[in-house]
């Protein structure tokens, strides 16, 4: 890849003038840390506390499982600055696109039950779905992103998933593969959920809808607070998110600074490059992207990015798969099942150029401070979530102030992982 230059000038001149001229620091409010931490794990309450003291972190959540064990469990900040409104052990926050390997889990569930099979085709359940180039392919390619459907022709109403469901399924018929399916991957930003929301829809024989198949199948058996939409009965509860800003794109990029950074500022900047083309697919756009703390909105389900959750569920979710699948005798995955959820599909360059990654049955793997690969999903602004099989861990992170454009690389995140890792080698040392 051509190492651009000019932008490193470009931003070098913007991060200089914003050092001398943006007020960081809020006024006139107190900072607080709340919540519990294994005594072995100090350290990365110490962190998180720090960085919220700095307000280099304005309101967020992190939380880690153990064996099955909750070791770390913290929050601090505000849910909602504006209002002085302060983050609290029972605060919801939106998960974007870390709400897709939620959806990742619960796939697999359906595999389990044998409602879906990785390899069987996407037209097996969704007959209409057979058409323009689409019949080949398989419910393994939609969820590993190689279907060639991250780019939509046009786009529609979000609100039409709540107001006329059969609309928005002959929209997504009537879609071309932009690639041939299969022999590439691409990150299918939006339309990842609208396809598999549908297909779990189909495929369920209650032909329920994924809010109500989470809430059954996952949620209450195993006490996980994450809903897909808000409930209206726990907007109390919810954060209120602040959009990514270009100050904190800035921010991100010259703290994490690498060639690959530059490449995701260069892709971003350009509302043609393929992944943004992805970005702006599926949905009509609305009038702001902070519509999204509009109940009105906020309430619709879609495993895209419209999951809403904290840090403590989603370290348990994926705590439970990190530990063989099973919880106080309750088994959610079996251990083949984990060990399938668990295994690449497709690794290299992705089509749009941004990702260079390994890329599972809905998730990705990303490396841990130790090197060894984790899965989960991270979402826009920062969020992370996912399981540590060989470590038997289960991290989450939420914030509602959002930082970074990332995979999983968000600066105040990848503190408090490290400072996890570091904990936990001495704590597994010391118990011998």
């Amino acid at each position: 890849m051509e190492k651009p230059g000019h932008y490193v000038l470009l931003l070098t001149a913007v991060a200089v003038i914003l050092s001398q001229s943006y007020p960081w620091q809020e006024s006139g409010l107190t900072t607080a840390v709340d919540g519990y931490v294994h005594p072995a794990f100090q350290k990365v309450y110490d962190v998180f506390k720090k960085n919220i003291k700095a307000n280099l972190e304005k309101g967020a959540c992190f939380s880690a499982y153990y064996k099955g064990e909750l070791v770390v469990d913290i929050w601090g900040g505000y849910s909602d600055i504006e209002a002085a409104r302060k983050w609290k052990n029972d605060t919801l926050s939106i998960m974007f696109s870390s709400t897709k390997g939620v959806s990742a889990i619960l796939v697999a569930l359906f595999v389990q039950k044998g409602y879906l099979d990785y390899n069987k085709l996407v037209s097996h359940y969704w007959p209409e779905f057979r058409k323009n180039g689409k019949e080949n392919i398989t419910v393994e390619m939609l969820l590993s992103h190689q279907a060639g459907l991250s780019i939509t022709n046009g786009t529609i109403d979000i609100r039409l998933l709540r107001t006329n469901p059969r609309e928005v399924e002959a929209f997504l018929e009537e879609q071309r593969p932009v690639w041939k399916p299969g022999t590439a991957y691409s990150y299918h930003v939006i339309t990842f959920g609208m396809y598999v929301d549908v297909l779990l829809r189909k495929a369920d024989p209650k032909h329920r809808n994924v809010d109500q198949i989470f809430r059954e199948e996952i949620a209450t058996p195993f006490d996980i607070d994450i809903h897909y939409g808000m409930p209206r009965s726990e907007l109390h509860r919810n954060s209120r998110f602040v959009p990514l800003s270009l100050t904190n794109i800035l921010k991100h990029t010259f703290k994490s600074f690498s060639w690959h950074q530059l490449n995701v500022f260069r892709t971003i900047m350009n509302p043609m490059s393929r992944f943004m083309r992805a970005s702006y697919s599926g949905f009509k756009q609305e009038p702001t992207f902070a519509a999204f703390n509009n109940p009105d909105l906020n309430q619709i389900p879609l495993t895209s990015f419209l999951g809403f959750g904290n840090a403590r569920s989603l370290a348990k979710l994926w705590g439970i798969i990190a530990n063989g699948g099973s919880y106080n005798n309750k088994t959610l995955l079996t251990p083949d099942m984990v060990h399938l959820l668990g295994t690449p599909v497709v690794a290299g360059r992705s089509w749009d150029g941004l990702l260079d990654v390994s890329v599972g049955r809905g998730v990705f793997f990303l490396p841990t401070p130790q090197g060894h690969l984790s899965f989960g999903h991270a979402g826009y602004g920062g969020q992370a979530a996912y399981a540590d099989l060989e470590k038997k861990v289960g991290l989450g992170y939420l914030t509602s102030y959002l930082k970074a454009f990332t995979l999983g690389d968000d600066v105040q995140f990848l503190q408090y992982e490290a400072a996890f890792y570091e904990c936990l080698e001495k704590y597994i040392g010391e118990k011998g």
